[in-house]
């Protein structure tokens, strides 16, 4: 097929109701069709991976403040994921291979924290060879992720991102790597968590998405963002809030956050809900 395409092909391609093409401009492949055709051909609707929070077929970002609990709660959310049961709310979703990259905890910490605990075996850690890794070479984690993908993971949770670059901050290369891999995740029907931190902020004040480190592209890169933040009303209380949604309503707003506590259930320390309330409960007076 030539590489360009006359006006009146591509007007006949979008005239044509009845029948689905595309079209093809510099060896790129679009579809191209009615709105009204794109809404009857029945693709998939987007389905709840760890419901409100994450969604199937999405790159989403979970962000907080350091020592709050992301590590435990994405561990609970990729153990929940593997045995097809979201313990927050009890929803029972299909069971999928979850292949969970850490870069925060060394092989030691992980042991120490969860000695006893039995996960799904559908859920796979990696970790560094090396310990002391400080941050990973971008084509090194990238070829990772893939290698994971292709041996059948369904859902990637990479902690921390910051570790595949030596600054977060880098706009430029994070975003390539991001792109490349938002590629790979629709190629495969994957679903992709990346973890980062919030940099230094009011304890006054609600979160909000500006407080995501790299927040200026990286939220605007995601399909969905939510946060897990720090309660002064109670020191144990922690608090999940939903930060962008692209599909469905927000749930937990700062109208009413899900507050709870860690606890270690079934020999597994994770996220139990206690109640909803307003954010502004918990800030700092």
């Amino acid at each position: 097929m030539n590489d360009t395409i006359s006006a009146a092909t591509i007007a006949d391609v979008c005239c044509d109701c009845d029948n689905y093409k595309s079209v093809f401009l510099n060896n790129q492949t679009v579809e191209m069709m009615t709105a009204n055709n794109f809404l009857r051909r029945g693709d998939k609707s987007v389905k709840p991976l760890w419901s409100p929070f994450w969604n199937e077929g999405e790159i989403s970002v979970f962000f907080s403040e350091t020592n709050v609990g992301k590590s435990i709660l994405a561990t609970q959310i990729a153990n929940d994921i593997a045995r097809g049961i979201n313990s927050i709310t009890g929803a029972s979703v299909r069971r999928r291979k979850v292949v969970y990259f850490d870069y925060e905890l060394s092989n030691a910490q992980f042991r120490d924290r969860y000695e006893g605990a039995r996960f799904n075996n559908r859920f796979y850690r990696a970790a560094p060879y090396d310990d002391s890794i400080e941050f990973l070479a971008i084509e090194s984690a990238y070829n990772d992720i893939v290698n994971a993908l292709c041996d059948g993971a369904e859902a990637i949770i990479v902690d921390n991102i910051t570790y595949l670059t030596s600054s977060i901050n880098d706009a430029a290369t994070v975003l390539d790597l991001l792109k490349r891999l938002k590629a790979k995740i629709r190629q495969y029907g994957a679903s992709m968590l990346l973890i980062t931190h919030t940099p230094k902020r009011s304890q006054r004040e609600i979160i909000t998405r500006a407080d995501a480190a790299g927040s200026s592209y990286l939220l605007n890169f995601c399909d969905s963002a939510f946060t897990i933040g720090r309660s002064y009303l109670r020191p144990e209380y922690r608090y999940l809030k939903q930060i962008k949604n692209r599909v469905g309503e927000f749930t937990y707003t700062e109208r009413n956050v899900l507050v709870g506590v860690f606890d270690k259930i079934d020999g597994l320390l994770q996220f139990r809900p206690v109640v909803e309330q307003s954010e502004y409960l918990h800030l700092e007076k």
